[in-house]
């Protein structure tokens, strides 16, 4: 049975307008739609939807693995990278673990903790604080991309974009906007509803253009299988 990755696509970006749409009529009302609440429609869509895309990738890991399409391990690690981390954002994202990272610090190294904690406020930086404690995660995934991304592109080319394109939202949205929106100045004004809606519909709408990117390539694997040419 065939399936059309740009339907699926199309289907998907329909839930995510849907689910902004709800929040937009009913979360004043009803919590369980609300972007600022958690554990609730938005948190376990999009932790489920992460979770499939992951789950994607390590499918298509699996695939090259068995069939020895690929035989460079920096390929196959590209794939491993992506799986497990788009896994653990899923589990993330409906679980919310980031938000108490910051007190799991605090309890463990208390000195520590406030130590850090001044570091960031000293200058000036008053937005939540689980953002300062993931900032060193960036430098160990750079370092990772870098590794892989030269063979990544040699293999797989243009259609890289969809995959950054969808990062760079999901970027932006979990914290250029959620920097913005926490900050004093936006957090307690008018403004703050604004900023959360981009927030959240940045975030909804990059992890679906990676689900594109995901089953746009299985779907090419599984043809090259079908016809022999793995």
């Amino acid at each position: 049975m065939r399936f059309n990755p740009k339907i699926i696509f199309l289907f998907v970006f329909a839930i995510d307008l849907i689910v902004i749409i709800l929040h937009l009529l009913l979360s004043s009302n009803f919590n369980f739609f609300n972007f600022d609440w958690e554990s609730n429609l938005p948190t376990i869509y999009q932790g489920l939807k992460l979770v499939l895309i992951g789950a994607i990738f390590f499918a298509i890991t699996l695939l090259l693995k068995i069939t020895k399409q690929i035989k460079d391990r920096n390929l196959l690690l590209f794939w491993f990278g992506l799986a497990l981390l788009l896994i653990l954002m899923g589990f993330d994202e409906a679980a919310q673990i980031h938000e108490f990272f910051p007190l799991y610090i605090a309890e463990l190294f208390p000195k520590f903790a406030d130590w850090y904690t001044n570091v960031f406020r000293a200058i000036g930086f008053n937005s939540s604080i689980w953002i300062a404690y993931l900032l060193p995660i960036f430098p160990i995934f750079l370092l990772w991309l870098l590794k892989v991304a030269k063979t990544a592109k040699n293999k797989y080319g243009k259609n890289l974009l969809k995959l950054l394109f969808g990062f760079a939202l999901i970027f932006i949205g979990a914290f250029v906007f959620e920097f913005i929106g926490t900050t004093n100045e936006i957090f307690f004004s008018n403004w703050f509803e604004v900023v959360m809606i981009f927030e959240e519909s940045f975030e909804l709408f990059g992890a679906t253009i990676i689900l594109y990117y995901a089953i746009s390539e299985i779907a090419l694997l599984s043809q090259d299988i079908k016809k022999g040419q793995v």
